[in-house]
């Protein structure tokens, strides 16, 4: 069952701008949660299968773990914008957004989620033939999760925290924060029957990541260990994109359409460092993420048929 109680205020009084508040509070429970849906697609359902341990199957999934899109949730979300009518030519708006998420019967999985993000955006319309636009955004992401690593095969089919196929010496949990940064602006200018389009964003993010577990036995690589809580490096992305594009019409029925967009990419994630094509005696592609540069052309025609 979820219950959800939302309310928005507007405010129209001012000659130049319009203010909208917005709150919202989400509550999901449900019952006989299984965390384990999925036995009739093993090899364990069949009914010629033995199991390896004369204790049972050992199970597929820990007792306590909730997926998130069915969890018991707790949803706490504030909104507010600002529409601005600066003069006649020029326009924008402001917008805040914070909202929080609590599992609260999730010992394993996601257990919280928060997120606080900014958005601003502002138009200047100078004449009819050309127009600017400018805007920025901001988004701050924190996610918890929790877990148990079972301790093998063979242990038993007690699915519960502490048992021998999950004893609370394998939990571990994982705190990360995603900070997203967007700037971009553009430009449409009509010179005589034709279109021009000029658009350029850029985008960084950073991703910090804290570990903790219980000891050694909650890592699937030991050598991690050296690096747990929050001395991972970050990760980052960046991406910068040039668009231009150009219209105008040959005859009634036909167009032509000029297209080039240049796109910069820097990215670094200390997964793939280090890595060759064969680790662990498990086969490795060599897919990693790389760098790149690259420029796109082309030209469209467009006949339409009266």
């Amino acid at each position: 069952m979820e219950d959800r109680l939302r309310l928005i205020w507007s405010y129209r009084g001012w000659e130049a701008a319009t203010l909208r508040l917005e709150g919202q509070y989400a509550s999901r429970d449900g019952n006989g949660y299984n965390p384990d849906p999925y036995e009739e697609f093993y090899s364990s359902s069949l009914p010629s299968a033995t199991p390896s341990s004369p204790l049972g199957f050992t199970p597929h999934a820990l007792a306590s773990l909730r997926k998130r899109d069915v969890a018991d949730l707790r949803r706490t979300k504030l909104e507010s914008r600002l529409n601005l009518m600066i003069n006649d030519r020029t326009d924008g708006f402001v917008s805040v957004q914070y909202q929080k998420d609590r599992y609260p019967d999730s010992d394993a999985g996601l257990t919280g989620e928060r997120l606080t993000a900014a958005n601003a955006e502002l138009n200047f319309t100078p004449g009819a033939s050309f127009s600017y636009y400018a805007f920025a955004s901001w988004q701050q992401r924190k996610t918890s999760q929790a877990s148990i690593n079972d301790a093998g095969v063979g242990l038993g089919p007690d699915p519960n925290p502490g048992s021998p196929t999950y004893p609370l010496a394998n939990a571990w949990s994982v705190d990360s924060e995603d900070q997203d940064k967007t700037l971009g602006a553009g430009a449409t200018r009509s010179v005589g029957p034709a279109d021009l389009r000029l658009n350029l964003s850029y985008v960084a993010t950073k991703t910090a990541i804290d570990y903790a577990y219980a000891s050694p036995g909650a890592l699937a690589n030991p050598q991690l260990g050296a690096n747990a809580g929050s001395s991972f490096p970050d990760l980052t992305f960046k991406r910068a994109i040039a668009q231009l594009d150009a219209r105008w019409p040959l005859t009634q029925q036909s167009s032509a359409r000029f297209y080039y967009r240049y796109e910069h990419g820097r990215v670094h994630d200390w997964h793939f460092d280090g890595l060759t094509n064969v680790v662990n005696r498990v086969m490795f592609l060599g897919l990693v993420p790389e760098d790149w540069d690259t420029h796109t052309v082309g030209v469209f025609f467009q006949w339409q048929i009266q």
